[in-house]
């Protein structure tokens, strides 16, 4: 899902764990004639989501025509990101918490995403070091393909490290403005002046509770593989443990 204003000509990619639900359920669709697109999951004649309600690339929208090429080309689109290292203790716990639910419901996207499930599962008995490496660890081969892997340093592809990457690349890759869940605010508000419309305050919503400070659930060998997965991120945007 992303929000569009055919009015206002933007385009904003709901990027995972971001405050993205708060901005566009709470102040871009009631406040500046925002609309999501789609309205609902886009299903194929395979049962497989085509392109999802919530978390939908430019590509996928491309893709599922619910975007036009112009579209893409003359609206701003903007999307936000987040330190790694709290995004994935984020993650962690919502997953052990309040998407636990989701892996007894026969409607719930997670029947349709099979990695997902089988990573929620693994958060429900891991710790989250033990989590980590699940992902991360083992599975340098199914990086192949990936160019950061063909100039991999010999050093992490002995120890199995899959490659580095952007945790959201997929939204970054086609964004003109990029915010930071780290100053929200404030960059939602240059976003929101380059469109020409006032400020807004964003309310606090979908808050992952109980979660406390990100750096307790690391040790050394986590916060290493960390750095090295998501190093793109932290050259970026300036993020650090």
């Amino acid at each position: 899902m992303a929000i569009i204003s055919r009015r206002h000509r933007y385009l904003f990619l709901m990027a995972p764990r971001t405050g993205c639900t708060a901005i566009g359920e709470h102040v871009l669709i009631p406040d500046l004639d925002g609309e999501y697109v789609p309205a609902a999951d886009v299903i194929g004649n395979d049962g497989s989501v085509v392109v999802a309600k919530k978390h939908s690339t430019l590509r996928d929208l491309r893709r599922g025509g619910v975007v036009t090429q112009a579209e893409a080309e003359s609206f701003l689109v903007f999307t936000t990101v987040r330190n790694p290292f709290d995004s994935l203790v984020s993650q962690y716990v919502k997953m052990r918490t309040m998407y636990a639910p989701l892996l007894d419901d026969p409607q719930s996207f997670v029947q349709r995403d099979e990695a997902y499930r089988t990573s929620m599962q693994q958060a429900a008995q891991m710790t989250f070091p033990e989590w980590v490496r699940a992902r991360y660890v083992g599975r340098h081969v199914r990086q192949i393909g990936r160019k950061p892997t063909w100039k991999a340093p010999l050093g992490w592809v002995a120890r199995g490290w899959a490659g580095p990457r952007h945790m959201n690349a997929a939204f970054v890759r086609d964004a003109q403005q990029v915010m930071r869940f780290e100053r929200l605010q404030g960059d939602f508000d240059q976003v929101l002046a380059r469109l020409g419309l006032p400020p807004h305050e964003i309310p606090q919503w979908n808050v992952t509770q109980a979660k406390g400070d990100y750096r307790d659930y690391y040790d050394d060998a986590t916060r290493e593989l960390v750095a090295h997965v998501f190093a793109p991120d932290i050259r970026r945007f300036g993020y650090a443990f």
